[in-house]
């Protein structure tokens, strides 16, 4: 059974709403609409933290290649050392407490009542 307001917004052309199953990036950005309480919330955030972090944890690999690399085309004074290691690993730490306030902040916007943003 569909939902009459997802019908309405993907009429409307909300690039957010959709109809049926979907693909899978769809299905997996873009849920079919689920109660907005707390654990739901949160459950939505959990299940994409996994990939978030591997895309951080890529993107903090590739920054540590480059350094090396940069290593091997300088002067030796230039070597790679563990001191290079810890802003990257900072940076990991800092996304995923930031990754943590977003259910944080939707469940304070949601229970306000101003979970619908512009609509």
């Amino acid at each position: 059974m569909t939902d009459p307001e997802v019908t309405t917004l993907a009429a409307e052309g909300d690039p957010d709403a959709h109809e049926g199953p979907g693909g899978g990036l769809a299905n997996f950005l873009y849920p079919e609409p689920a109660a907005r309480d707390s654990l739901s919330i949160i459950k939505w955030w959990e299940k994409r933290r996994v990939p978030y972090n591997l895309f951080v944890g890529g993107g903090g690999l590739a920054t540590l290649c480059l350094l090396w690399l940069n290593s091997l085309l300088l002067p030796a004074g230039n070597a790679l050392t563990w001191g290079m290691f810890y802003p990257v690993a900072a940076f990991g730490v800092i996304a995923n407490i930031c990754y943590t306030l977003g259910p944080t902040i939707e469940i304070i916007v949601t229970s306000s009542g101003g979970g619908r943003f512009g609509r």
